[in-house]
């Protein structure tokens, strides 16, 4: 009995542990997808010597006017019309967030048409002259959990001028789109 007692005291502090390193390892799996198809964007780029962007997609196939967290796809842009065409495929796809508390926030992205994109020219430099910056976060924000328990829960992807993607952590204020 004894032992049943004690099993349950540890299993009742080591259950929220659990569950905050289960949270801190699906946040960094889905900003470490976004660097990597941010990354394989820029190679193609190169490869191909072609446009080629990284745009929100809530259909894995086409260029939408829909939200990041709704997901996103790598296309070249093979005829230079700066819009993805039936003719060219999605090199990449990534569907959108399971969780309906996660959030993807972006702000300076390109927009054509309504549609939200990151372009790469065949330098490998990004065609934009401002920084853009991806947030993700879940539920874990100051707003919602306090600050102590929010403090770097979040994840932060900013590409600079020359295209290049840093990532890191970050402190997620409130819950936002």
């Amino acid at each position: 009995m004894t032992a049943v007692a004690i099993l349950a005291i540890l299993l009742g502090i080591a259950a929220p542990s659990f569950r905050d390193a289960l949270l801190n390892a699906r946040m960094t799996a889905r900003a470490n997808d976004l660097m990597a198809d941010l990354n394989l964007a820029r190679s193609e780029a190169v490869k191909r010597n072609v446009t080629t962007y990284v745009c929100t997609s809530n259909d894995n196939t086409n260029c939408t006017a829909s939200a990041w967290r709704d997901g996103w796809i790598v296309f070249a842009d093979t005829n230079m019309n700066g819009v993805k065409d039936a003719n060219e495929p999605a090199l990449k796809f990534a569907p959108g967030q399971p969780d309906a508390t996660d959030t993807l926030t972006v702000t300076g992205a390109t927009l054509t048409g309504g549609i939200a994109n990151v372009p790469y020219q065949p330098s490998g430099l990004s065609t934009f002259g401002n920084t853009i910056t991806f947030v993700l976060c879940d539920y874990r924000t100051v707003a919602q959990v306090g600050a102590t328990v929010a403090d770097q829960k979040g994840r932060q992807i900013t590409i600079n001028q020359t295209g290049r993607a840093v990532s890191g952590r970050r402190t997620c204020a409130a819950s936002t789109g």
